[in-house]
């Protein structure tokens, strides 16, 4: 499997788990982020979109937390691009 496959599926699926786990650790339900933004937050925690910058500042902004602090937590991951 080339890079590109791997970072298309696993990149979204891994920022996806991030977003789930500061969603959780902020006791705030699928419910309250799909009223509040008007996304299915449930597609975006499970990698099945390829998130927008505008889409991950939204949920960031929402839940209190620097985007930064997502991208960071990410690093690991970015090892299958490199």
């Amino acid at each position: 499997m080339s890079n590109r496959v791997r970072v298309d599926k696993e990149l979204p699926a891994e920022l996806g788990l991030r977003l789930k786990q500061a969603r959780l650790s902020r006791n705030i339900t699928h419910e309250d982020v799909n009223e509040a933004l008007k996304i299915n937050i449930f597609r975006h925690e499970k990698g099945e979109v390829n998130m927008t910058i505008s889409t991950l500042a939204l949920i960031c902004k929402y839940y209190g937390i620097p985007m930064e602090t997502i991208l960071n937590s990410l690093e690991s991951s970015m090892s299958i691009i490199r």
